[in-house]
């Protein structure tokens, strides 16, 4: 072997060499960046998220378009680490049909310096939950004033924190002027869907399956009735 070849194989050497080391420390870099950003460094969890009246209890009957209630659930927030205790996330609700009443609120929890903030910002026109000095787990007893919009069949609301996904109870909107016929037939649907935690696809399928039945028995009983007549 030559001179040139041997120069050419020890040039080789060394460049798949670099590339073998610039691989071996990009890829701890890709690494810590990834462990960085996948890393959650607070805990949010809704607990007993559910639809209120003015009384606080929960709403189990067709509700009016305009209504007033109150969108309540609890609100786990836990700092995993201990070094972050403020943090952020948006809130998202059904928009057409739970209209939040109030753009800024504030929650407190006794015996603590935690403080959540619930805040419609105009500039991104979404809501926002915020709070400060967690320590450990903080509980938050969450109450939103809202209206009824956008009339709704037999359905389940749900809202986010982040990424964090809770159920309301299957409601039905009417609208304003439904008469008292409108509103028995959705309250006997309502009151047919099988008890216990349901999907919102399960809510909706039962709700259809219920809503068929009333028909047929409507029409047979009316079949019946023009039959004597």
């Amino acid at each position: 072997m030559g001179n040139y070849e041997r120069m050419m194989m020890m040039k080789k050497g060394t460049i798949i060499q670099f590339l073998a080391v610039f691989t071996l420390v990009l890829g701890n870099m890709y690494q810590g960046v990834s462990a960085m950003a996948s890393g959650h460094r607070s805990q949010v969890e809704i607990e007993s998220a559910m639809l209120v009246d003015k009384d606080d209890q929960m709403i189990h009957q067709t509700v009016r378009e305009g209504d007033g209630a109150k969108l309540a659930f609890d609100l786990a927030i836990t700092n995993q680490d201990g070094e972050q205790p403020d943090g952020k996330a948006e809130l998202s609700v059904s928009d057409s049909q739970l209209l939040l009443s109030k753009k800024k609120q504030r929650f407190t929890v006794s015996n603590s310096d935690a403080v959540l903030s619930f805040e419609y910002i105009r500039r991104t026109k979404k809501y926002e939950l915020s709070w400060q000095n967690v320590e450990g787990t903080t509980t938050f007893n969450v109450s939103l004033p809202l209206v009824f919009g956008a009339t709704m069949s037999v359905d389940q609301p749900e809202i986010m924190i982040g990424s964090e996904k809770a159920n309301l109870q299957a409601i039905s909107i009417a609208g304003k002027d439904a008469d008292e016929k409108e509103l028995a037939e959705s309250d006997s649907i309502l009151e047919a869907l099988p008890s216990g935690v349901m999907s919102r696809e399960d809510v909706v399928a039962a709700a259809k399956e219920a809503k068929e039945k009333l028909d047929k028995e409507a029409a047979e009983a009316k079949a019946k009735q023009k039959k004597r007549g």
